[in-house]
């Protein structure tokens, strides 16, 4: 069987970070469940989905005969779920999400974390959120975009 590409190995890094996530000092809320696509609100568990999937995009340069460079996204976007105040929820939630991915990015004891798998993990852009349009039935959502550039050798594509 081939190895993961890097691709793949950073999609399911972040499914497992955001699935470590749990409420307490750090982060204010643990979601019910952390997927690795996208699925429709109504299919959505508990108060507090997360999905991660790669975007489209992104650009390659070859660096030598054997490395590739590319900048590809990675998207995570969460369903929030409060008849109070889901706005406040999102808000929070969106801050878990980056606290975590960001974190992973910086640690570079453990060898499958972001900080080793990529060059770079950065937040390119504000999310898109749906600016209210579900509040009033105790919904919100965003999707915040990750952009991360790695190197790889041709045959770890």
């Amino acid at each position: 069987m081939p190895a993961q590409s890097k691709r793949l190995q950073i999609r399911d890094r972040a499914v497992e970070v955001l699935k470590g996530v749990a409420a307490g000092a750090t982060y204010y809320y643990t979601p019910t469940e952390v997927l690795n696509k996208l699925i429709h609100p109504n299919q959505a568990q508990g108060d507090l989905t997360y999905m991660v999937f790669t975007d489209s995009g992104g650009s390659m340069e070859e660096t030598n005969d054997l490395l590739i460079d590319e900048d590809f996204s990675f998207d995570v976007t969460a369903y929030c779920k409060d008849e109070a105040d889901p706005v406040s929820m999102m808000e929070k939630a969106l801050a878990d999400v980056r606290r975590a991915i960001m974190a992973d990015c910086i640690n570079k004891t453990d060898p499958g974390s972001l900080g080793n798998l990529a060059i770079l993990i950065k937040i390119p852009e504000p999310p898109e959120t749906d600016n209210g349009t579900f509040s009033h039935i105790g919904m919100a959502f965003f999707t915040q975009r990750f952009l991360a550039k790695i190197s790889s050798e041709l045959t770890e594509m």
